[in-house]
């Protein structure tokens, strides 16, 4: 026993089925857990819910998993999916590749506890492409910065993430980038009031950054980081 915090989660929509999820909805309400949900990553996962079509379709059964009473509901995978989850439970949405402005109205309106995670370096590996950062920006949303995993990532560096998500979307400022790869993740996680944050009575782990454009707040290339110890 590690004494570390622990909770069981779905993965994706097309891993699990409508009772399942449920179940795992319902277990996170009740031990106080919260949830995450690899979302809305590729078009052949929203194709499979709308159409019941589409490459998704096509390698689960491929894979031998029998799809007979798998049913299109003609939405997308976020809506298709969140219905059957509870709205009250913080929630970690993953990837989001290809969620449109109509999916995050949808989401908005619907969950009262949504993170939104990037995983850029991930998604350029895997399908070449990035959601829209502009997009989810404009929507105030509550983002965080994730590396996904060495299957699909050369390196688990967040500072390599935050580097890929600057030279795509260069408006997204530096103070930005740090919230969502620090206080933001400790408050979906409900650990703030210990970590996230350089306050007192907190204990946050410190990096040293070196490269940085200091006059105007912006990474730069060849940038480095050095995780200071106690």
């Amino acid at each position: 026993d590690l004494g570390l915090a622990g909770s069981v989660n779905p993965h994706a929509p097309y891993t699990v089925s409508p009772a399942l999820l449920k179940k795992i909805g319902n277990y996170a309400y009740e031990t106080d857990a919260v949830l995450t949900l690899h979302n809305q990553e590729c078009v052949p996962e929203n194709q499979m819910f709308e159409t019941g079509n589409g490459e998704m379709m096509e390698v689960l059964m491929q894979l031998g998993i029998d799809m007979s009473s798998f049913k299109p509901t003609g939405f997308t995978s976020m809506p298709s999916t969140l219905v059957h989850m509870p709205n009250c439970v913080p929630l970690l949405l993953v990837h989001n590749s290809v969620s449109t402005e109509k999916d995050i109205r949808w989401a908005l309106d619907y969950h009262s506890q949504l993170t939104w995670c990037l995983c850029p370096k991930a998604n350029l590996y895997i399908e070449d492409r990035l959601p829209d950062v502009t997009m989810l920006r404009q929507h105030d949303l509550r983002l965080v910065i994730g590396t996904d995993g060495l299957t699909s990532n050369d390196r688990l560096s967040i500072l390599d993430e935050m580097q890929t998500i600057h030279s795509h979307f260069p408006e997204v400022t530096f103070p930005e980038m740090l919230s969502w790869s620090t206080i933001n993740g400790a408050r979906f996680l409900g650990i703030s009031n210990r970590f996230g944050s350089i306050e007192k009575g907190k204990a946050p782990g410190l990096n040293l950054i070196s490269g940085l454009d200091v006059q105007n707040v912006k990474l730069k290339p060849g940038v480095s980081l050095q995780t200071l110890r106690p």
